[in-house]
């Protein structure tokens, strides 16, 4: 993901860019800003954490027809359980001012690693939304778990 989204940022008219992300779009952003500095004018991540290992589980397929492709789920799901132990020192390297917009205590993000994730930033601001809603969760609110 991270390569599809640099090689379309380097399509553009070769200025840096404000890039808003959510969720795994918000780690995949955070991979480009610390690698590609020149590409990211600002930053802003809602309800973005910094990821912590967990006890690997495939999350069932919910039933029905979905809107996104489940295959990605099942092929990114190893690399949230088990996050690279340095992604951290990514983050440290981000140059573009960054807004963390957090949703609160009824977020199923835990807040604790939003929070985390500011605190590494070096150039970090976090506001809190809350409670929750579709709009800092992306229509989700379940558990992260599940994801």
């Amino acid at each position: 993901m991270t390569d599809d989204v640099t090689g379309l940022l380097r399509q553009l008219d070769g200025r840096p860019v404000d890039l808003v992300a959510h969720s795994l779009g918000g780690l995949v952003a955070c991979t480009i800003a610390s690698a590609n500095p020149e590409l990211v004018h600002r930053l802003v991540l809602e309800d973005v954490g910094v990821p912590h290992a967990r006890p690997a589980a495939a999350p069932p397929r919910p039933p029905g027809v979905l809107p996104f492709d489940w295959r990605v789920v099942e092929q990114v799901r190893p690399e949230i359980d088990d996050p690279d132990p340095q992604w951290g020192d990514g983050v440290a390297g981000i140059s573009a001012p960054t807004l963390v917009i957090a949703g609160g205590p009824s977020s199923p993000v835990p807040q604790e690693h939003v929070a985390e994730l500011v605190s590494i930033l070096p150039d970090g601001r976090l506001v809190t939304v809350a409670p929750a809603t579709s709009c800092t969760t992306g229509g989700r609110m379940s558990s992260p778990a599940t994801w």
